[in-house]
């Protein structure tokens, strides 16, 4: 099976398309994403996350629950936005595949609430092939921030069934 296409850009590819974003905050912030809403225990969690390092919360989600949740809300943020976000950001608290694949392409510290939802297996695959399954909130864990050999070598494998396949 292949990866996502996400991962068959390196960390420096994504960066350089994510230049062109108008993008630009120059405080210390959290990127939030919780697409489909976010639970109360992932709400505090980030809340607490920006007060204790002193950070900003960017809910970056069309959903209209944000209105009433601190920090500043960004309901128009396209796909380089959202990786440039991801990129300066302190630290994202999400409970997405995609935000928690993009944290870890461009090693972002990450915090995840998974809660049983169908995207969630994916997540859970993602966190054990990079030994970061510690940034799941209900444990309490900082990530490990070491290179994601596992994830490497699906990606190297997912190029080359690719390349194979583009070749004939």
């Amino acid at each position: 099976m292949v990866c996502d296409p996400v991962f068959l850009l390196s960390k420096e590819e994504w960066n350089d398309l994510a230049e062109n974003s108008k993008v630009n905050i120059k405080e210390d912030y959290i990127f939030c994403y919780f697409p489909g809403g976010v639970s109360k225990s992932m709400d505090e969690f980030s809340s607490n996350l920006a007060k204790e390092k002193n950070c900003k919360r960017i809910l970056v989600s069309n959903e209209w629950r944000n209105i009433l949740r601190d920090g500043k809300k960004m309901y128009d943020c396209g796909p380089l936005d959202f990786i440039k976000l991801i990129n300066g950001a302190k630290y994202v608290c999400t409970t997405s595949f995609h935000g928690t694949a993009f944290a870890t392409i461009l090693n972002t510290p990450l915090y995840v609430e998974a809660g049983g939802g169908k995207g969630d297996s994916r997540i859970y695959t993602l966190l054990s092939m990079t030994n970061k399954k510690d940034c799941i909130i209900n444990q309490k864990n900082e990530i490990n921030k070491e290179n994601a050999e596992g994830l490497e070598q699906s990606i190297q494998f997912s190029k080359e069934i690719l390349n194979r396949i583009f070749d004939n």
